[in-house]
Order: structure tokens, then sequence, then C-alpha cells
């Protein structure tokens, strides 16, 4: 259904079904790894809690809204063990010999033990039982609610891009993990908003979403990197004592390298105020009405 102001409330409540049903399709698909499957669900479970933060009544979802939340952390070890693998083998070539190797290993028994085949399909087994009582109550208070006009979601974006755009300031100024992580998930959810809204105005938001897509990438990765240090220093310290130091250093430039990649990129990506994006989508919502 294309997204116009008289459409808004209903292709918003098509959007949000349609992700729960695709979620619930990728936790019960076949010839698809159980890793796969937990990413690709995730994902989908993300895009849930980003549309339902457009819609207004924000109290009649708070109990559908903690239960996603419970089942994407159900799933999460799987996947961050994935993650932090993947994320390894973009650049591993940037750590030396025989520091490399040695990483690689401890890597590769992490996420043997992290994520086991059999616990992973438990658990996705489990995440879709749960997932189906919330699909099915979901859609009912979707279907019982009051329509909404596009006034209401472009004011909803307008909060998740503010928020975005708060949480890198603190980024800038406190570079923590924390302030990072936070970013992150602020810009995932206006990430997936955009993806709701370049119907609206293909190119261009479809550039910016690309654009914030990135930076969440990035600022993923650099998690990563943060994650592998850590483990590495409290489970493997003394097959690292036979290394020397160098490794962490190499690890460390990588890891900022990634930083100021991300940031650069974020601030060009939300270099709006959030007046602005609000504005910008009340012309795009009052220009379709008009066609």
């Amino acid at each position: 259904m294309p997204l116009s102001s008289g459409s808004a409330n209903d292709t918003l409540n098509a959007a949000i079904v349609e992700q729960l049903d695709a979620c619930l399709a990728q936790m019960a698909a076949s010839g698809e790894s159980s890793t796969e499957r937990v990413h690709a669900a995730r994902k989908g479970l993300k895009r849930v809690r980003a549309l339902l933060a457009l819609r207004r009544r924000q109290k009649h979802f708070a109990r559908d809204r903690d239960a996603l939340r419970s089942v994407a952390r159900s799933l999460s070890r799987v996947r961050d063990a994935a993650a932090i693998a993947q994320t390894w083998s973009t650049g591993q070539e940037l750590v030396a010999e025989p520091a490399r190797s040695v990483i690689a290993e401890v890597l590769a028994q992490h996420r043997a033990q992290a994520s086991p085949p059999d616990r992973e399909s438990r658990r996705l087994a489990r995440a879709g039982q749960v997932l189906s009582i919330v699909r099915a109550r979901l859609a009912l208070t979707l279907e019982h609610e009051p329509s909404e006009g596009p006034k209401q979601i472009e004011r909803a974006a307008r909060a998740s891009y503010g928020r975005a755009r708060r949480m890198l300031r603190r980024a800038i100024a406190d570079p923590s993990t924390t302030s990072l992580h936070a970013l992150r998930r602020a810009a995932k959810r206006h990430q997936y908003q955009l993806q709701f809204l370049e119907p609206l105005w293909q190119r261009p938001l479809e550039a910016q979403r690309k654009e914030v897509g990135r930076l969440t990438e990035l600022l993923g990765a650099h998690r990563d990197l943060s994650t592998i240090e850590v483990l590495l220093e409290h489970d493997e310290p003394e097959r690292l004592r036979a290394l020397d130091d160098a490794w962490r250093a190499e690890l460390q430039r990588w890891q900022s390298n990634l930083l100021t990649s991300a940031l650069e990129l974020a601030r060009a990506a939300l270099s709006d105020s959030a007046r602005g994006f609000e504005e910008r989508l009340h012309r795009l919502f009052a220009a379709q009405a008009h066609e």
C-alpha cells in the first residue's frame, strides 16, 4: 500500500503486522542456518519496535514492546557471537601474526560455546511461541485503535530523529562504549522509520536511510572490537602473555579509525535540526495529499 496522508495509519498498522509475520517466518524457516535466522529475526523485531514508536498511544503497546524486547534479548547471545566473528573477518589483516591466529581461534571457540546449533534452534522455537502470542494480541490492539493522520507520524519521527541527535552530541563529548551504543540504538530506530517513510520521497529519504545504516554498521563494528578486547583479556590472559602488546595497539587503532568515520558520517546524516526534519516530512505528506 503506498504511503500517503490518507492511508498513513492503515499503512503503518499493516507494516507492523507484516514485520511480525516476517519475523515468525524467519524463525520457522528451513534451509537457512539458525544463526542467519536469528539475525534476520532480530532485525525484524527492531523494525517492529521502531514502527510502534510512530504510534500515538504508547501506553497501549507497553506490554507488547516489553515482550518484543525480551524476545530480542533471548536471541542476542547467539547473534552477538556471530557478529563479533564477522567483524573480525572484515579487518583481521590489520592485526599481525601470531596474534591474528590466536585471536581467530579464541573467537571461533567463543562462538561455538555461545551458540551451538541445537541451542540456537531451541531459542528460536521458544521465541517463535512468544512472538505468535504477541502478534495476535498486537494485531487486535491495532485494529481497534483510532485512526491517526500523518501529523502524529511526523511528530514521532521527529522525536526519534531528535533523540539520535542528542545521543550524537553525548557521544562526541564522551565517546564511551555506553554513549556510542546509545547513539547506535537511536540511529537504528531512525533508520527503520526512514525505511517506512521512503515512499514519500524515494531517492532523498533512501539516501539518508542508507547513510544512517552505514553509521550503525560502523558503530556496531566498533562495539564488537571492544567486546573482543574484553573477551581476550578476561578469558584468555595466559595465551596473550605469550604475545607482545602490539596486538592491543593494532586493535585499538582499528577501533579508532572506525570511530572517526562513524562520527563524521553521523554529523552529516544528522545535520538537520529536529524541527527542520519534521517540517520536511510535513511538506512531503502535504505533497502526497495533493497528487
